[in-house]
């Protein structure tokens, strides 16, 4: 690893602060990468994803020094059946009394309704251990249950635990891309973190409310923050130009289809967690949706591309509380 001095407009220097060679003898060199910096009671410490070569299976490595520019191995997290054969993009904060890292896995295998899109992203919760060296882990849950979130990173220039991932998956195509717009892929709305009853709770920052003003129009708007109540089995249909989404409460669950969003890799994706009633936030922009459900307790999120005015239909138990339109 080297680390690269920046005066604002230009590096001034760079000097290795570790080598990979010191690794342990199952831990892979090349399969090592995203680093991620931190400082802990006046300690520098590095969490960087990695590969047990001798497992097969995905870790989290954490070195560590007296200064950020000459580190040592420190300690291995995993590896876990959670990062598949690759650990990447780890991030860590503490959270209310918990360490908290959230990381990508390549190739996970599916496991019921979880880990659907072969790569994906976890929370580990637990007690890290520096000075020892160990984490006890609790819990690892996946992030997001939907087809496109990877790779999330908590912000570490804000007071506040705010995480915000890529809107893409690796090993698909992408449709803005093959109709020749000129861009792909997009950011999620950044996520406050926080644990209630020992699970994790996400929900949109709290300052995006400043920007969402109160709508009433008969078209809704291409941005837009819903709030929905599913009161029984029901479905939400949102209709564009180019195709539609359907979200709604069936078999106790919450789902989100988006296999008519003119979108190749549409599907449905559901919770894991069953509901005889729950509130949904819908975060609605120009290319993606993101349910917030019960709380923050579960989020779906995808892609979609069905363009133009839109409009909103209901069936069965579902009442629309609120429509705001998104101005940023």
């Amino acid at each position: 690893i080297y680390c690269s001095v920046s005066d604002g407009g230009e590096f001034l220097n760079r000097k290795k602060i570790f080598d990979n060679e010191r690794l342990p003898e199952n831990i892979s060199r090349t399969d090592f990468r995203d680093p991620y910096p931190v400082e802990v009671n006046g300690k520098y410490y590095v969490f960087i994803g990695g590969k047990d070569i001798q497992t097969n299976k995905g870790v989290i490595l954490v070195l560590g020094g007296d200064t950020p520019y000459s580190l040592d191995y420190k300690f291995t997290i995993g590896p876990f059946y959670e990062l598949g054969d690759m650990g990447e993009c780890p991030s860590w904060r503490r959270i209310d009394g918990k360490d908290v890292i959230i990381a990508s896995g390549c190739n996970v295998s599916e496991r019921g309704n979880d880990f659907k899109n072969v790569n994906s992203s976890v929370f580990i919760i637990g007690q890290i251990d520096f000075e020892n060296g160990s984490m006890a882990v609790e819990d690892i849950c996946e992030i997001d249950k939907g087809d496109c979130f990877y790779a999330p990173q908590f912000i570490n220039c804000t007071k506040e635990n705010i995480m915000i991932g890529w809107l893409e998956m690796w090993g698909k195509s992408y449709p803005t891309h093959e109709m020749g717009d000129g861009w792909v892929g997009s950011f999620s709305i950044p996520r406050e973190i926080s644990i209630k009853d020992g699970k994790i709770v996400q929900t949109p920052v709290s300052s995006l409310d400043k920007y969402c003003k109160e709508f009433a129009g008969a078209a809704l708007p291409s941005s837009a923050d819903l709030s929905l109540l599913f009161d029984g089995e029901c479905k939400v249909t949102l209709n564009g130009q180019s195709g539609s989404v359907e979200m709604g409460l069936k078999d106790g669950k919450v789902y989100l289809d988006t296999r008519l969003s003119n979108n190749k890799n549409g599907c449905i994706r559901s919770t894991n967690n069953s509901y005889s009633a729950c509130q949904v936030r819908v975060l609605l922009d120009v290319s993606s949706i993101e349910l917030f459900i019960d709380g923050g307790k579960e989020v779906i999120t995808s892609r979609i591309y069905i363009g133009g005015e839109l409009s909103l239909s209901t069936e069965g138990c579902a009442t629309v509380k609120k429509i705001a339109k998104v101005e940023l």
